[in-house]
């Protein structure tokens, strides 16, 4: 078969390895053990066997004992298999595209030396070539090793972790799902990266020739991978058969391993929060005992200072290398662009804008009168007619058939041109990855995402800048890649002592990654009175307010003189600049050091001067920490 690989002169790589446990009708048909030569036919209805191959004493083991179970002898694979599976085969697709990436970008792996499956359900299937992992051998542990490896490779609760038992039964290619009816197929790569669901579904109809990609070269990084997989593995008693991870990094060693892991993110083009996210999982896993949180945390804003670009050919981290470049441009050929506009001055084109208020004051009537002017080409206070434009919904609170809908007829937009996901899903890797596929199917002008934090899922924590950086960040470059306006909408909090640029639920990090925050609400003594406000503008002056109503069912624009503090009802004239330069200091350095460059910069663009900063500093006795020829900030932990 031919996603079993073979040497050069066609035959199996360890022939003596030749048997398998092959189930005809379902797994429960198992322990029926044949050499591998004899699972070729294909055409069957349902037929599985092991990924593993296995000596003529496996066959001896359940022929003694009747059953798999309890093999203790040793075994080779020539794939290290990746299984995807979801109820939504298009969130499949992207968890394995992720993962394709991943291994092109972090380890040069060319997606030409892999193998794709599509499983005839709900998933697809990657196959590693054993080859990439260097001269690997049949071993007794080789089942725990290759499980080891693929959890250093990818994160767990991303993949079915399920399949690495070493008499794990696969689905044999051109073998037919007994409840989809399609069959597994082999996918080339160009079907796999580029080709619909529906379409790779259409191939899926009738077996496929097999056929297998020359054998790679080994890998040097996926090597150490292995190596670091093989060494941190300890055997277990024999009753066990099997095999577990064991923290091998020890104390004079740990600085050392991570920076040298950082490094090569690094020069892989990793951001910050990427090595970040690796670190601490290799620091948990693997260092003994661990290092501490701030310690990890340093090691990757240390390495994540340096150019992306490291030709060492030592394959070490080396900050003073002279051979450290990037990639350059001298601004005299540089053309200069202006700024376009959805809805100028309050929604640039291409970038993030925040949409902000309180539960019921008509975020989402606004949104939906703002995709009605693009779908149209008209209708919105102060924006000349233009083009009609696609709009790309994604709302997690309101229903598509009885709210969105009745309210873009109502409006009388065009609903030919607006388009929305059924299922809700989290702006992580893959769903931004989901959301950028949208971008490029439709061509939106406008995404909205209706409210934000229904996005960012249950692990992201929305006050700590950390875990929404990088979302907002991922956010960023697709705006600006599908040259679409994104309006976010968030709720406020219940605070009344700080200025409307801190009222947004959530880190300030999230305003900071807008170029634009839009204010919504009524003026707290006349709930009738209701305004658009503009609170932040980085790329132009504030826009004026615009006022709007809602009344029986309708959506009205109108004038108003409307402002931030009469939506707030705040006591901002009896907040000194001292008090608001502390209220910012507290959300910037709420999760740890932060640069104390960027700490000044974001203060400037929210108006407070260094000197009411400094003297903010002080009295909140932040500390001033230097790293490596860096100052940073961080606020005490016993402070509050």
């Amino acid at each position: 078969m031919i996603e079993q690989n073979t040497s050069q002169n066609g035959k199996l790589k360890y022939p003596e390895f030749n048997y398998v446990d092959y189930a005809i009708g379902g797994v429960e048909k198992r322990n029926n053990i044949v050499e591998f030569c004899k699972t070729k036919d294909a055409n069957r209805s349902v037929a599985y066997r092991t990924w593993h191959r296995f000596g003529v004493d496996y066959k001896s083991h359940v022929k003694n004992t009747g059953s798999v179970t309890n093999y203790e002898g040793a075994s080779f694979s020539d794939y290290l298999p990746f299984d995807f599976d979801n109820s939504d085969l298009e969130i499949s697709k992207q968890m394995a595209l992720e993962f394709v990436e991943y291994l092109k970008t972090m380890f040069d792996v060319t997606p030409e030396s892999l193998l794709y499956f599509f499983s005839g359900n709900k998933g697809f299937h990657i196959y590693i070539p054993i080859e990439l992992f260097g001269e690997i051998k049949p071993g007794i542990n080789l089942h725990a090793i290759l499980k080891a490896a693929a959890f250093l490779l990818w994160s767990p609760e991303k993949m079915d972790t399920s399949i690495y038992d070493q008499n794990r039964l696969f689905r044999i290619p051109n073998t037919k799902h007994q409840t989809s009816g399609l069959y597994k197929v082999q996918l080339r790569p160009n079907e796999f990266y580029n080709f619909t669901v529906e379409e790779i579904k259409t191939l899926a109809k009738q077996p496929r020739k097999l056929f297998r990609p020359e054998l790679p070269a080994p890998n040097a990084q996926l090597v150490q991978l292995f190596h670091e997989a093989k060494q941190g593995l300890t055997k277990m008693p024999k009753t066990t058969g099997t095999a577990t991870a064991t923290k091998g990094i020890r104390e004079g060693d740990r600085n050392r391993n991570l920076t040298s892991l950082a490094g090569a993110m690094r020069r892989q083009g990793a951001s910050y929060e990427e090595i970040l996210e690796a670190l601490k999982l290799r620091n948990e896993a693997r260092c003994n005992p661990p290092l501490t949180e701030k310690e990890v945390e340093y090691i990757a804003k240390s390495v994540s200072r340096y150019p992306v670009e490291n030709n060492n050919s030592n394959g070490q981290y080396s900050p003073n290398s002279s051979n450290l470049e990037i990639e350059t441009v001298q601004l005299s050929s540089v053309k200069a662009q202006d700024v376009q506009y959805l809805w100028y001055p309050r929604i640039p084109q291409g970038k993030v804008t925040l949409v902000e208020g309180d539960p019921g004051v008509g975020k989402s009537w606004l949104t939906m009168a703002i995709a009605t002017g693009v779908s149209l080409g008209k209708g919105i206070p102060e924006r000349e007619e233009t083009e009609p434009g696609n709009v790309l919904v994604l709302s997690a609170e309101d229903g598509l058939a009885d709210t969105i809908k009745p309210r873009l007829q109502s409006f009388g937009a065009d609903c030919e041109r607006i388009f929305a996901p059924i299922k809700l899903f989290t702006l992580d890797a893959t769903g931004l990855s989901l959301l950028e596929n949208l971008t490029v199917k439709y061509t939106p002008k406008l995404v909205i995402i209706d409210p934000l934090v229904a996005y960012l899922g249950s692990r992201v924590d929305i006050n700590r800048a950390n875990e929404t950086r990088e979302i907002m960040a991922g956010l960023a470059v697709i705006a600006e890649k599908a040259n679409c306006a994104i309006v976010a909408v968030r709720h406020l909090t219940k605070s009344t002592k700080t200025r409307s640029i801190y009222r947004g639920m959530g880190s300030i990090d999230l305003t900071a990654a807008c170029r634009s925050v839009l204010l919504v609400g009524h003026d707290a003594n006349n709930p009738e009175i209701r305004a658009v406000v503009h609170i932040k503008s980085n790329l132009a002056p504030k826009g004026s307010p615009i006022g709007y109503r809602i009344e029986a069912g309708k959506f009205y624009w109108t004038d108003t003189t409307i402002t931030a503090e009469d939506i707030l009802d705040s006591e901002e004239s009896d907040i000194t600049p001292i008090d608001e330069a502390k209220d910012f200091l507290m959300q910037m350095l709420d999760d740890g050091l932060v640069l104390s460059t960027d700490v000044f910069k974001q203060a400037g663009e929210n108006h407070i001067s260094e000197r009411t900063l400094r003297r903010a500093k002080k009295q909140l006795k932040i500390k001033s920490v230097k790293n490596d020829n860096n100052w940073y900030m961080e606020y005490p932990k016993n402070a509050i």
